[in-house]
């Protein structure tokens, strides 16, 4: 009996040495999971960072040209603009009529038409000014809001490629988390067997000391049981 006891201690100390790997080749999925996962997300942010560094340089570059291009636009307007004042027909026969008048002494007259003419002149100049200045406006208008198409299609095609990194993230995290899932099943698929294959082992084991001790047992009785000569 005291046999049996030693082998069912032994065996049961046997089960609780695999049970105890077990846990510690789970334990070790487990962290190796933790580590893939950590230079996964190291990867990814340091991956999003660089793209949001190339990101900005490329808007920044692109702001810079549209500033370039801004002031070029400035200048060329300005050097086409620099010309005489285009008076009406009008004003031109005010003036003539007035030097007429004054070649003909009539200098009354001639001042009176001279005031007309400085006014509308003046009328004509404030008029032009503010023509040319609602022109330049509106062709300076024209090209900040095609420049802002621009600088909003380049942001459209950013965020898609920062949506498309996003993407790739959660595929990628998707695939290692999968891979942690089949190769943790994978283990405990494996443990199961080799527990199984333990414990009927196990049993096997006590049977034979079971049964070992029953025949040593049934000897000693037999021997005990002999007539003596």
């Amino acid at each position: 009996e005291m046999s049996v006891s030693l082998t069912a201690r032994e065996e049961t100390r046997r089960l609780q040495a695999i049970n105890d790997r077990h846990g510690s080749e789970q334990q070790g999925v487990q962290e190796a999971h933790m580590m893939q996962a950590m230079e996964f997300n190291s990867a990814w942010s340091t991956n999003m960072s660089e793209f949001e560094k190339q990101a900005l340089e490329i808007e920044e570059r692109l702001k810079a040209k549209h500033a370039a291009e801004f002031a070029a636009f400035q200048e060329q307007l300005s050097s086409q603009t620099q010309r005489a004042y285009k008076f009406s027909r009008e004003l031109l026969q005010l003036k003539k009529a007035m030097e007429t008048l004054a070649k003909q002494g009539k200098y009354d007259k001639a001042h009176e038409l001279k005031q007309k003419a400085e006014q509308l002149e003046q009328w004509e100049r404030m008029k032009l000014d503010n023509d040319l200045k609602t022109h330049i406006a509106t062709k300076e208008l024209q090209l900040r809001q095609q420049q802002q198409l621009q600088l909003d299609a380049l942001r459209r095609r950013i965020q898609r490629g920062r949506e498309e990194h996003k993407e790739h993230w959660l595929l990628g995290a998707q695939r290692l988390m999968q891979s942690h899932r089949n190769m943790l099943a994978d283990l405990k698929t494996k443990q199961a067997l080799e527990n199984v294959r333990a414990d009927v082992a196990v049993k096997l084991d006590l049977a034979s000391s079971r049964a070992g001790h029953a025949r040593a047992k049934s000897r000693t009785n037999y021997s005990d049981a002999k007539p003596r000569a």
